[in-house]
């Protein structure tokens, strides 16, 4: 994920020094809502 566009996204409260593991589970996020269902993850590789 592109981390200029996230910090309209993240809460700025949230300490600063955990903006690498917030992206990566916003990340998961969008894929597992992705409109198209063959880039959705599976719950196996959610997991």
């Amino acid at each position: 994920m592109d981390l200029k566009g996230v910090e309209h996204v993240i809460d700025p409260k949230l300490d600063s020094c955990f903006k690498e593991e917030i992206c990566k589970v916003l990340d998961f996020g969008l894929l597992c809502t992705s409109p198209l269902p063959v880039y959705r993850l599976s719950m196996r590789r959610v997991v």
